[in-house]
């Protein structure tokens, strides 16, 4: 009886050894299949989110310029925009013109002509604003101007409401975005002039964001005590974006983008408070963006280039189903690394690199959201500098 039984333990062994086998078989089948069901359901987001992700299409509007700096819209379409030689032009049915050669404009370095803001409440006042280097005599400042157009686009008021921002004769950060917001407050954004002692100042005006009215006052809410009452926040080495929300959310009114010296370009929230930047003695552009060690306090950014710096510039925030998955993020021009930025914006006011498109336009210096819905761009090459809008089909 033992033969038998052995003989068929023996004669049942090599199955005991193959069903062992493909235990072992499904077992790493099924941890990869899990591993592979996992990859597909991401990469299924992915093509989700890419798959929305507005095909787009670009068509020059203006060519020929010069350091097109800033651009504006009219309640009637008629675009505005500045050149930083100093003259601010309207485009309308295919045609530009000039309707201002800004006097006294000191166009060196990064200086001149630069910001342009319309009043949120132009069909009724008629008023543009724009912000520029001048040089009366031996005095240059930074300075930002409320202008006055008839029907017919002439000027008929010109009138220099800020006067003592400081500037570098070398025209290095002279900061100069300018936005109006819905509260009718101008947002005024200044550089530190490259200059230590500058930007944590409580009474310069440089290195700093400003929030006034349309005569260049302070308003309600700003940082108050011992600082300029045009001063809304402080800190900052050269401002180069502004993008508001509609409204301010909890004190949060919209986003800044700065530069960074040979690292960490920012994006910070615009809320009120110190930003940290304090180069001196002797502007020492070693020392962080952010100082925490010196100011436990600052606010830090919520996005930074890190280790190298692309120049971030103008930004704005992009509305309408028509952009896909880019509506709502934000869009930032950049300089140095030659593209428009997407970083998409999540409800803890966290920003990410969402994408990187138009990549062969040059240095880009503006964008802002047209009355219909597409952006536009404008290069800043030296040469042959363009407006180029760019359309979104999905």
């Amino acid at each position: 009886m033992s033969k038998p039984i052995f003989s068929e333990t023996k004669s049942h062994k090599p199955y005991y050894i193959i069903a062992f086998i493909f235990v072992v078989i499904g077992a790493i089948y099924f941890l990869v299949f899990q591993n592979d069901t996992s990859n597909v359901q991401k990469s299924t987001e992915s093509r989700i989110v890419s798959s929305n992700v507005p095909t787009l299409k670009t068509e020059t509007i203006v060519g020929g310029l010069v350091n097109v700096w800033d651009i504006g819209f009219l309640p009637n379409g008629t675009m505005l925009y500045t050149e930083r030689p100093g003259r601010l032009s309207a485009f309308k049915d295919g045609k530009s013109r000039v309707i201002q050669k800004v006097s006294k404009v000191f166009a060196e370095g990064e200086g001149g002509l630069l910001g342009l803001a319309i009043d949120t409440k132009y069909s009724e006042n008629s008023n543009i604003f724009v912000c520029y280097d001048g040089k009366v005599g031996d005095k240059l400042n930074v300075k930002v101007k409320r202008i006055k157009l008839d029907y017919e686009l002439k000027v008929v008021e010109d009138k220099d409401i800020i006067t003592d921002i400081p500037a570098n004769e070398s025209g290095r950060h002279s900061g100069c975005r300018i936005r109006m917001d819905n509260e009718e407050h101008l947002w005024v954004g200044a550089g530190d002039t490259a200059s230590s002692g500058i930007s944590q100042n409580h009474k310069s005006l440089g290195g700093k964001m400003l929030r006034v009215d349309r005569d260049g006052k302070g308003v309600e809410g700003n940082m108050g005590g011992d600082f300029d009452p045009r001063i809304f926040n402080f800190g900052h080495r050269n401002l180069q974006g502004i993008a508001l929300f509609n409204k301010p959310i909890d004190g949060v009114y919209g986003y800044s983008a700065e530069h960074g010296t040979d690292v960490d370009d920012e994006i910070n929230l615009l809320i009120k408070g110190n930003f940290g930047w304090d180069p001196g003695p002797g502007y020492d552009e070693n020392v962080p963006m952010t100082d925490l060690k010196k100011y436990p306090d600052a606010k830090k950014a919520i996005w930074s280039s890190g280790d190298s710096t692309i120049a971030v510039s103008g930004a704005t925030l992009i509305e309408g189903e028509q952009w896909g998955s880019y509506n709502g993020a934000l869009a930032v021009a950049v300089l140095k690394d030659q593209k428009l930025n997407i970083y998409s914006i999540d409800k803890g006011y966290k920003v990410t690199n969402l994408d990187s498109i138009l990549k062969d336009f040059g240095r880009l210096r503006s964008v802002i959201q047209g009355p219909d819905g597409n952006l536009f761009i404008t290069t800043d090459n030296n040469k042959n500098d363009k407006i180029i809008k760019i359309i979104p089909k999905l």
